[in-house]
């Protein structure tokens, strides 16, 4: 185990995903995706074209929302607090761009 990941091991993640998943119409895009993503941590997110790269990290700045599962991040306000967010966010969700 590198000395990052022993560091972030214990540490609650700033992003999380859970089960999401999304379908344009009759076409699934994601199936299904699982991630957490610590602070300090590095993550590529490489695929085909089509693959759903793109939809994934759209379905994290709530610029899509997902068909199913849950998006969750626990980082500090970006944007100030009386600025409108998504009626679908949750409380704990801070929006915000990667």
């Amino acid at each position: 185990m590198s000395t990052t990941e022993a560091r972030t091991a214990d540490a609650e993640p700033i992003v999380r995903i859970i089960d999401l998943h999304k379908s344009f119409g009759l076409v699934e895009i994601l199936k299904g995706v699982d991630l957490d993503v610590h602070r300090g941590q590095v993550v590529v997110v490489l695929g085909r074209s089509g693959s759903g790269k793109s939809t994934m990290l759209r379905c994290v700045n709530h610029l899509e929302r997902p068909s199913r599962g849950t998006v969750t991040s626990f980082t500090p306000a970006l944007w100030p607090s009386s600025a409108p967010t998504p009626g679908w966010c949750s409380r704990r969700t801070t929006c915000f761009l990667i």
